[in-house]
């Protein structure tokens, strides 16, 4: 919680630089926009319905569907694969398609991801995943994934905690 204060007070000391006095609340809002503004939204069934069992496959999709959404052109981004918007989402996804890790490690992350419910981030700010709801899940199998760390209760994945500042739990 003091990282995402400390976050808020840089932003207010910048707007006030630029002359632009705002509540706290307005504050907020503009910062939890910006911060919306890089959770990319997909369809875990349908990326892995086009990608059929191809992992790499599966990141080019990805990969495609996360540059269409950034160019905010269509006409610059020649499309190869059918849209995957859905309700699954990855926070700051760009380090993922930057790792020099195995990339069956990358899909897990992303597969894992893709469960969470954005309620629960949007309220309370939870990024981790509750095992909880996911009894089946083959833990010894996930905390093998070095982008993930395996709690009792609950996986954390460590490019979006780190990059958020939020405490590991």
């Amino acid at each position: 919680m003091q990282d995402w204060l400390s976050t808020l007070q840089k932003a207010g000391t910048l707007l006030k630089y630029k002359n632009l006095h705002l509540h706290g609340v307005l504050t907020y809002g503009i910062i939890l926009f910006l911060w919306r503004n890089m959770t990319l939204f997909f369809s875990l069934e349908k990326l892995e319905k086009q990608a059929d069992g191809n992992d790499p496959k599966f990141m080019q999709i990805l990969w495609d569907h996360h540059q269409r959404k950034l160019l905010k052109r269509p006409t610059l981004n020649k499309v190869r694969y059918k849209p995957i918007n859905g309700s699954s989402y990855l926070l700051n996804p760009q380090p993922l398609f930057n790792q020099n890790i195995d990339i069956a490690y990358v899909v897990q992350y992303v597969k894992l991801a893709a469960r969470r419910d954005y309620t629960l981030f949007t309220l309370f700010q939870q990024i981790a995943l509750d095992l909880s709801y996911f009894p089946d899940l083959d833990v010894m199998a996930v905390g093998r994934n070095p982008l993930l760390i395996v709690k009792t209760k609950h996986i954390q994945f460590k490019s979006e905690e780190i990059y958020y500042g939020a405490k590991f739990r």
